[in-house]
């Protein structure tokens, strides 16, 4: 058995076991790398029994560890008291507790399996003060455990310039859980949930009861963004087999959930308010990451979408790649409520059709606008009729067969 110790240097992530003690070394990027593997626990760790959860799940199998604060040395000293067999590590909770740190330039990466959980996103707040292209918190999927992080906020540089992340659920991560957390002010991504494995895995996991604000930067900015493998998997409508973001809070997003490369994504019963000025909320591009696929299924329902007067978005939701179905929607104040259009969009006209990835077999019904039935744009400003027509590539009642999945998600055992 040896102790884990997992840190983020020159964007790289590494997972260490260590046979000796290394201490105080630096990387060039700024992330320290305090390995110990003496299996005295440090004196900045409570180690507990089993404990209730402060937010209100239960652990009563996982192993229950105290970081001493919010510091990063000190979340560090409770990662590296964890010990790990054959890249698994054992069953355990990381509880940081209230205050607000910052982290500065640095990060931590951990296995999936190890819980990271704060006191409340309004108690355990970790934000970032200087420019760096890395996650504060990044979980690496790769040995098949569920990442599970909740109860905390992370805030970014929020200079809209940097692109920086908050959570990010790395090489396919499935049956992760995110909930009762705040991410605000990343350039890049509130929550990344990607899988670049290129084993046709299908990321599958809840983002939940959170709030993502003001992620924001010119071509990203995102409150969610769900990047595939770039393969091409078969959708199971109305099932697990897809990353839900459910019941959450957006505002001030360039796009609240964007996706791309094969992925699949279920958004419902969430509340977007003043999405960013000029851009479209909900999000699912087409190819445009060559040789990588396109988005590839979504399934978008019961959402209320709304611009404060004179904040007019561009449009509600936008989808330019991927099949689904997208009803069940109040969407106020958008120029184009829905709206259905094509990478590369201004040269529909010499385009031949079906372009690869383009969106097809979308089923668009009982949406609202302001109390009328949603208007339904196509390709906006640019005339892309040739490759959307109605009853073609979109179609305006329910999709046939089609039954949603249970809501509450299933998996949603640690909050009611």
């Amino acid at each position: 058995m040896n102790n884990l110790g997992m840190r983020l240097c020159k964007n790289v992530y590494l997972l260490v076991l260590l046979p000796i003690a290394f201490f105080g070394q630096n990387c060039s990027d700024g992330f320290r790398t305090n390995y110990q593997t003496d299996l005295a626990i440090p004196s900045s760790i409570t180690d507990l029994p089993p404990s209730p959860d402060p937010t209100g799940s239960s652990n009563a199998n996982k192993r229950s560890v105290h970081a001493k604060s919010c510091l990063l040395g000190d979340v560090e000293a409770a990662l590296n008291s964890i010990k790990v067999v054959n890249g698994i590590p054992e069953s355990s909770v990381i509880n940081i507790p209230p205050g607000s740190c910052d982290w500065k330039a640095q990060g931590i990466a951990l296995p999936a399996g190890i819980e990271i959980k704060g006191f409340g996103k309004n108690l355990t707040r970790i934000k970032r003060s200087v420019a760096t292209n890395t996650p504060l918190i990044a979980f690496n999927c790769t040995n098949g455990k569920a990442a599970v992080f909740s109860g905390m906020s992370l805030e970014g540089l929020k200079d809209q310039t940097t692109l920086d992340k908050g959570l990010s659920l790395q090489y396919g991560c499935r049956e992760f859980e995110v909930y009762e957390s705040s991410f605000s002010g990343f350039g890049h991504a509130g929550v990344e949930i990607s899988n670049n494995t290129n084993q046709g895995i299908i990321p599958t996991g809840i983002v939940y009861k959170s709030d993502f604000v003001d992620n924001f930067k010119v071509s990203y900015g995102y409150g969610v963004v769900v990047v595939g493998d770039g393969t091409w998997p078969t959708p199971k409508f109305g099932s697990t087999e897809a990353v839900y973001v459910e019941e959450n809070f957006f505002s001030g997003n360039r796009h609240s959930i964007a996706s791309n490369a094969g992925s699949i994504y279920v958004f419902r019963y969430n509340t977007i308010h003043d999405n960013a000025g000029n851009w479209i909320a909900v999000d699912a591009h087409g190819q445009s990451l060559a040789p990588k696929r396109g988005s590839r299924a979504f399934e978008i329902y019961r959402n209320n979408l709304s611009q404060s007067t004179g904040n007019t978005g561009v449009a509600g939701v936008g989808i330019r790649g991927g099949e689904g179905v997208i009803f069940d929607n109040n969407i106020s104040n958008y120029t184009n409520p829905i709206f259905l259009t094509v990478e590369n969009s201004a040269n529909c006209s010499s385009i031949s059709y079906p372009l690869l990835d383009q969106p097809q077999k979308v089923y668009i019904w009982n949406n609202l606008s302001n109390n009328a039935v949603s208007k339904i744009s196509i390709g906006a400003p640019y005339d892309c009729s040739n490759l959307l027509q109605l009853g073609r590539d979109y179609f305006t009642y329910q999709k046939p067969n089609y039954v949603p999945l249970q809501f509450p998600h299933p998996g949603r055992q640690k909050v009611n």
